[in-house]
């Protein structure tokens, strides 16, 4: 599995929130914390994007893990998650 990361990417824009055309394309994608460095990665450690909320006009990621739902505003998510890439 490879692994990219958000901020080398490229394709987010930090200054707004997530728009919600950038939300959608991300659903179903997964992701790992940036600081991960097992390959591959514990099943514990992995978020599947399963949801978006809208909370004080901002467009936020309901993310995934095997016992958890976290959610993340977009500068959390470039910050702190990588996609996983097959």
């Amino acid at each position: 599995m490879n692994t990219q990361t958000n901020a080398q990417s490229q394709i987010f824009d930090l200054d707004f929130g997530f728009e919600l055309e950038e939300a959608f394309a991300l659903l179903n994608l997964t992701v790992v914390n940036i600081d991960h460095n097992a390959s591959p990665p514990a099943i514990t450690e992995i978020g599947i994007i399963s949801g978006l909320l809208t909370i004080n006009d901002e467009i936020e990621l309901v993310i995934k893990f095997l016992d958890e739902l976290r959610q993340y505003k977009k500068s959390e998510f470039v910050t702190q998650l990588k996609i996983l890439k097959d």
